[in-house]
């Protein structure tokens, strides 16, 4: 009993100082790559990032936010297989991600742009138009506060319009998903509107912004000049294909099962009369409704 006492002592030991050993090698890893991205050397960061993850995936998040940089360089400056790996790699780490810093790991936003991802190669990963609209819907509906990007909101309603136009989705789906989508681009237009008007006013009042705030004011720029271009395309092709020949007999059908679902009321009430179909019976059922 004492000979195996001893002999687990020296094991537990050992382990204890590889497990020591490695951590070290880690942190010192971690401060190469991390200098290296910093620097915009992404080749150079690329072997001691790929040590730490391996070795210490929950050392530091930086393991992941360097991470994605050194990976989409190496996506960006490669071709054929060895793309594909990285693409891999890349949608591995999100995942991976999640599972050690989830607090810091967004379901809605990192879902999305995994979804993007597999948009952006789906012709060398093979992946067809209805698997990747479920790759978005499933990211949109489990986390929608989250899932703000504006390209991939616009991406996730043009493979919806895809699938209608080859007769893969009902005009009852096509209708929903762009309701969908428009109300969270009003949710952001509001909410990036109300921000920049925050720095607006401090310009106005000839206060001088901070870098940061010139920086953010920017960006918030952008991203409602991107939600409003992506909101005036949707109407655009929603409204070739919501004429009252299609909306008249989709809501009659479909007034039976939503008569008392007071947001499919509002909606098509809305689309009724914005296509000036308002002339027909129906339109006076649904508002009364």
């Amino acid at each position: 009993m004492k000979l195996k006492s001893i002999v687990f002592s020296i094991v537990l030991l050992l382990s204890s100082g590889i497990n020591a050993q490695t951590e070290l090698e880690c942190k010192t890893k971690l401060s190469i790559f991390h200098e290296a991205v910093k620097a915009k050397k992404y080749d150079a960061a690329y072997e001691p990032w790929l040590y730490v993850k391996d070795n210490c995936p929950d050392l530091n998040l930086a393991t992941y936010a360097d991470g994605e940089k050194i990976l989409k360089h190496k996506i960006e400056t490669s071709k054929g297989e060895v793309q594909l790996s990285f693409v891999n790699t890349l949608l591995d780490l999100w995942i991976l991600r999640g599972e050690h810093f989830k607090s810091d790991t967004p379901q809605g936003e990192y879902e999305a742009k995994a979804c993007q991802l597999q948009y952006d190669y789906k012709v060398e990963l093979g992946k067809k138009t209805l698997e990747l609209f479920e790759c978005f819907d499933t990211a949109f509906n489990s986390d929608k506060e989250t899932f703000t990007h504006p390209k991939s909101l616009y991406t996730y309603f043009s493979l919806m319009v895809e699938l209608f136009d080859a007769g893969k989705k009902s005009p009852t789906e096509l209708f929903e998903t762009y309701d969908d989508i428009n109300e969270k681009l009003e949710v952001e237009i509001q909410n990036y509107s109300e921000k920049l008007n925050i720095l607006v006013e401090k310009v106005d009042n000839g206060e001088t912004l901070t870098s940061g705030e010139k920086n953010k004011k920017r960006a918030y720029e952008s991203y409602l000049k991107n939600y409003t271009l992506i909101q005036k395309n949707m109407n655009v092709i929603v409204d070739k294909r919501a004429t009252c020949e299609n909306l008249i007999p989709l809501y009659t059908n479909d007034y039976k099962t939503f008569q008392n679902d007071s947001i499919w009321l509002k909606r098509s009430v809305s689309r009724m009369y914005h296509k000036d179909c308002t002339d027909d019976n129906l339109y006076e059922t649904l508002v009364k409704q």
